[in-house]
């Protein structure tokens, strides 16, 4: 294949947003790893907070044994509790992905079903029923800034399983920290008592949500618009890591014999326990009170007395059948949660490049006051710490403002390094000879295997931006052509083949007029502008356009 063109840097992409057109009633959902929440806004505008309704709930998901549907949220944890033991051991209960023990995609597909029926019965008594229709609804679906595109592919997947919408959807690209805007548009103007967008110069945003820490660094333009100025970054820093600390510690005073067997037996009292301890983790510098379930409790009282294996323990103690931590105790899970967050906000700030002004804290994570204090500790000298009220429900209320209007992105970074195989003539002072190849004619001879560099890593790339390639076949009767999208780290590759070149999708194009032989034009656009790598080719021989859907998720 002969190919012209120039360059395309694309986006990182992490929104998907269901609809086809402007529509006067907007729902967001935040699916995340510890909590899922959604926000309704009807009358499309900037000013979520007096025309929304919000809902949270956790993501826990019941399924009995014929791996039916039975409850999500609260509900989920409430019905799974009050099963007996041999009940429970039928039925699969899923907070996070587990594809051993359920089909993941059932698992998304099924909490995606169930959000998407609870905003819609809450829209309902809102908004009468008969006046809503499934077009006049624009469904905003969020997924992590560090998920890959093939993680990325497979929420596609599970949401398009629910059919938010019977027409086929448009894809636009967003931020996970989605509620900045309207605290962006809070800033006082300088004397003029007006709003101003004109106080934040380059502003990084930080999300903390249930289970993993999203960061980002964001320049607030002029227009408000946002420039990614550095690919998202981050880790399994957030609250997950707490709980674990949490259960290690009851490993402890149990003794690791014990606590397996409790664990194993009496699953449904575990999670109520820990969903107990979720809720008081984020507590005001006090000591927290965690009631012993009935059956860890039992099992320990057939060694000895229960509040003999508190005596030689420091930072908890046994009082009235509640398990008694203190502060002190508690803020030393946080330990090693917030080391990570804060070393990764300093290198951050540490590069040169970028200058700070705000850090804006979102997300279920940021409503720990021990992560607050300790952000502001370390960096409220120099920059101004933000945290939004429901800064959970921020994420959701940010990405109605974002359903509005997708502009609000102005650029992004790649995260990876992007290319396509291509053919080129042969050269044997540049092209390795294993790959040297002579088309059915003899006339041509051809490097094979090439890796053409759509979008490095690290480059911005504006909201839909795209480029244009063309490229001839290389024989006089071929009738398609194949091209396979590369993703990686690398920057400047130069085969496929390469170690660390990962397939991430791959499409053919019929050309079945081969009249002109290999004087036939094939031009390939590429659009990374928006939440999925859309690519559309034109066969110039016969006029006839092909749009293709890049796969991110192998068969």
């Amino acid at each position: 294949l002969g190919l012209g063109g120039t360059p395309l840097w694309p986006k990182h992409i992490f929104v998907f947003v269901y609809s086809m057109e402007a529509s006067p009633i907007l729902i967001a959902i935040d699916f995340g790893t510890a909590f899922s929440s959604y926000c309704i806004s009807v009358n499309s505008g900037h000013d979520t907070s007096k025309k929304t309704e919000r809902y949270e709930t956790e993501t826990v998901i019941l399924f009995n044994e014929n791996q039916e549907f039975e409850k999500f949220g609260v509900e989920a944890l409430t019905a799974y509790t009050k099963m007996t033991s041999s009940e429970a051991s039928q039925n699969l209960m899923i907070s996070t992905m587990d594809s051993k023990q359920l089909p993941a995609l059932k698992v998304f597909s099924e909490s995606l079903r169930y959000l998407k029926d609870h905003a819609l019965k809450a829209l309902s008594e809102t908004v009468a029923e008969s006046l809503v229709l499934p077009q006049d609804v624009t469904w905003v679906l969020t997924v992590p800034a560090i998920w890959d595109n093939a993680a990325k592919d497979f929420m596609r997947q599970a949401a398009q399983k629910v059919t938010f919408l019977k027409t086929s959807s448009s894809i636009h690209p967003s931020i996970h920290l989605l509620n900045l805007l309207n605290l962006i548009l809070e800033q006082p103007g300088q004397g003029t008592g007006k709003k101003s967008t004109q106080v934040l110069c380059n502003s990084p945003f930080f999300s903390f949500s249930g289970g993993t820490v999203d960061i980002t660094v964001h320049e607030v333009l002029d227009d408000g618009s946002l420039k990614e100025l550095q690919k998202a970054s981050g880790g399994g820093w957030g609250g997950f890591s707490v709980d674990s600390k949490f259960t290690a510690f009851l490993r402890q005073i149990f003794g690791p014999v014990l606590w397996e067997i409790y664990k194993n037996e009496h699953p449904a009292e575990l999670q109520k326990m820990m969903h107990t301890f979720s809720i008081q983790k984020c507590t005001e510098k006090e000591d927290i009170y965690i009631e012993c379930p009935h059956n860890l409790a039992k099992l320990a009282a057939k060694n000895k007395d229960i509040s003999s294996y508190f005596s030689q323990l420091e930072g908890a103690c046994w009082t009235d059948g509640n398990i008694k931590i203190s502060y002190e105790k508690l803020a030393s899970f946080f330990t090693e949660s917030i080391k990570n967050i804060l070393e990764k906000i300093k290198e951050i700030l540490d590069t040169p490049e970028i200058s700070i002004d705000f850090i804006l804290l979102v997300g279920g994570y940021a409503s720990s006051s021990l992560l607050r204090e300790a952000v502001k500790r370390e960096f409220g000298s120099r920059y101004k710490i933000l945290c939004p009220y429901e800064s959970q429900l921020a994420v959701a209320k940010g990405a109605v403002i974002f359903g509005t209007d997708s502009k609000i992105i102005h650029s992004r970074v790649s995260a990876l390094t992007y290319g396509i195989n291509m053919s080129r003539k042969y050269d044997p002072l540049l092209h390795d000879p294993k790959k040297r190849r002579v088309n059915k004619a003899g006339d041509y001879t051809y490097c094979t295997g090439l890796f053409l560099n759509l979008v490095s890593k690290g480059q911005s790339v504006e909201h839909d931006e795209d480029a244009q390639y063309t490229f001839f076949p290389v024989d006089d009767d071929q009738t398609e052509a194949g091209f396979r999208f590369f993703s990686t780290e690398k920057l400047n590759a130069i085969y496929i083949d390469e170690p660390g070149l990962k397939e991430i999708g791959s499409f053919v194009l019929p050309m079945p007029d081969i009249r002109l032989g290999t004087n036939r034009e094939i031009h390939l656009k590429i659009k990374f502008g928006l939440t999925e790598i859309k690519a559309n080719a034109i066969d110039t021989s016969s006029g006839e356009v092909q749009k293709i859907k890049l796969k991110f998720m192998s068969e």
